[in-house]
């Protein structure tokens, strides 16, 4: 996979990470240039499409994941263990 051609790339602001968002994941390039993958979250009523958005607010690694519901799903990623946590819903 080109890394190139990812919806969006962002730097971290707290460590050496790269993030390149994809409409069905997001790999981290860590700063050992080591790669991991963060898969879309799961829904039990299936109403998750895809990756959307990611960007910071104050120190938050902010994730969007659009839905097929009235609302998108908003996460908070955690760049010290590179694990996601809902957040919320957003439009």
């Amino acid at each position: 996979m080109n890394l190139e051609q990812a919806d969006k790339i962002l730097h971290s602001n707290i460590n050496k990470n790269c993030y390149y968002l994809f409409k069905d994941k997001i790999i981290v390039e860590t700063e050992r240039n080591k790669y991991q993958e963060i898969l879309l979250p799961k829904d039990e009523d299936d109403q998750i499409v895809c990756f959307y958005d990611m960007y910071y607010e104050k120190a938050d690694l902010i994730i969007i994941v659009a839905s097929r519901d009235f609302y998108d799903r908003k996460f908070i990623l955690y760049e010290h263990n590179l694990s996601i946590m809902f957040a919320g819903l957003t439009k």
